[in-house]
């Protein structure tokens, strides 16, 4: 056997050990070796189910709020602003909504509201009225779908 065919061989035996253990949803020794890496060398985002890790938040709050930008169409700084023209106020809300939805509320309201200078309040609000906006309108569902998939694409990389 050439030294090519061996590793070969040995690369699909780690890809077969990676694709099992996802498949029943355990980690190898193995694949947290390559989780543990690919976090010290890439400062990957993205949590397991499984993992007890907190979230790099501020990354979060980042990709959170380039893809609500971009479906609103409002830029960051219109945001934090004060103005209450539409569709800021949806902005908003729908940034707050998803940085929780994404971080499995670990992030803390005061945080993320904080974020757009903004009390927890106005965020505990916001996403009584986001949820409330998607149970009955199909149009705004699909939007944040959009962004949620933006945001989750992102955090994967």
């Amino acid at each position: 056997m050439t030294l090519e065919q061996l590793k070969e061989k040995v690369k699909n035996e780690i890809v077969n050990e990676a694709i099992i253990s996802l498949n029943m949803e355990s980690e190898s020794e193995l694949f947290n070796l390559f989780k543990e890496r690919l976090n010290k060398d890439y400062h990957l985002v993205k949590r397991d189910i499984s993992s007890k890790e907190k979230p790099n938040m501020d990354c979060v709050l980042k990709i959170v709020m380039d893809s609500v930008c971009t479906v609103f169409n409002v830029s960051t700084q219109d945001i934090i602003s004060d103005k209450r023209k539409a569709p800021l106020p949806d902005a908003r809300h729908a940034y707050v909504y998803i940085c929780r939805e994404l971080s499995d509320n670990q992030i803390p309201f005061k945080y993320v509201c904080s974020s757009i200078n903004r009390d927890h309040a106005t965020g505990i609000h916001g996403v009584k009225k986001l949820t409330g906006y998607m149970e009955r309108d199909k149009t705004f569902r699909a939007k944040m779908d959009i962004m949620m998939g933006m945001c989750k694409k992102e955090l994967t990389v």
